[in-house]
């Protein structure tokens, strides 16, 4: 009987012991795909922030890009009169949007006119050259201005004649402050920052100006960033996703980026909860290093030497 009864009990036992380890792996399983879902959840939530900040700069770029083509139906700029065709650009420079700083028309060898009067030789530029070779619109790479000194973006349009054939160019000299604008706005969390690359991965706006043309986030880590490398090239060849990489004291930042007509990127970057060794070092709160930690980056006075335009 006592025998009988010592069995009972350790069956009881047994199944009440399977029964916890059961409900513990349960609702262990259920709290992870929980975290998961929730990580999940705001991830998507912080990439579709980005991408709908990257629609709003596509949409201004698309919207100047129309104002081009629409410019380009005056027939004065298809003259083959260049002082026709320059009359033109002068008259169409109180009519231009306020993103625009002001106008230019290349001819084919490459000669320039712009709405103040400045001449110079476009054959070697790179959306010269895309248009040369067939583009209807392009995009250029992050130029200085002579005249103003700042950083400007060129829209460039193809001006053709009724069958195709490549007359000209008209381009307009947007202000990078104008699109940079959109990136200083986004924010999400305390330390987040909104961040804005060309497409070779240069940052051209970021909350630190001290960086800004500074840094080429494919060359990051050599730096002093662990993972920042992988994910700046990452972000040149890829529309949209997110990463995260090590700043030179271990914190660890999450960053979303989306691409933006023309071939920039924006990106949003915060610092995790936890990571890495855990801590949040308030002494560089930033994304981007500081000039004392740029190493091999090239800096501004080069950039300066061999990018300016004679606008």
């Amino acid at each position: 009987m006592k025998i009988r009864a010592s069995l009972v009990v350790k069956l009881i036992f047994s199944f009440g012991l399977l029964s916890l380890v059961v409900m513990g792996a349960i609702v262990s399983s259920i709290n992870i795909k929980m975290r998961s879902d929730i990580l999940r959840t705001m991830r998507d939530d912080y990439l579709q922030l980005v991408q709908a900040r990257a629609a709003q700069i596509s949409i201004l770029i698309e919207k100047l890009e129309w104002q081009l083509k629409s410019t380009i139906l005056d027939p004065d700029f298809h003259s083959s009169d260049r002082a026709i065709v320059e009359s033109a650009v002068l008259r169409v420079k109180s009519g231009l949007s306020k993103e625009v700083y002001g106008s230019i028309f290349a001819w084919l060898d490459g000669t320039s006119f712009s709405d103040l009067r400045a001449r110079t030789n476009l054959s070697k530029e790179d959306y010269f050259l895309q248009i040369e070779r067939g583009a209807d619109f392009a995009v250029g790479k992050l130029a200085i201005s002579y005249n103003l000194g700042i950083p400007i973006v060129i829209l460039a349009q193809s001006v053709r004649d009724g069958e195709g054939k490549l007359q000209g160019i008209l381009c307009y000299q947007v202000k990078l402050s104008t699109l940079s604008a959109v990136a200083e706005e986004i924010r999400a969390k305390k330390s987040g920052y909104g961040t804005l690359i060309d497409a070779r991965g240069l940052v051209i706006a970021n909350r630190d100006e001290i960086t800004v043309l500074e840094l080429v986030l494919p060359k990051a880590d050599e730096s002093g960033y662990k993972g920042l490398s992988a994910l700046g090239s990452r972000m040149i060849r890829e529309d949209s996703g997110s990463g995260e990489w090590l700043d030179n004291w271990g914190t660890r930042y999450s960053t979303y980026f989306a691409k933006i007509a023309g071939g920039f990127r924006l990106a949003h970057s915060h610092i995790r909860a936890e990571g890495g060794n855990g801590r949040v070092d308030k002494r560089h709160p930033e994304f981007l290093p500081h000039p004392h930690r740029l190493g091999p980056c090239s800096d501004y006075s080069h950039f300066l030497r061999h990018r300016p335009f004679g606008y």
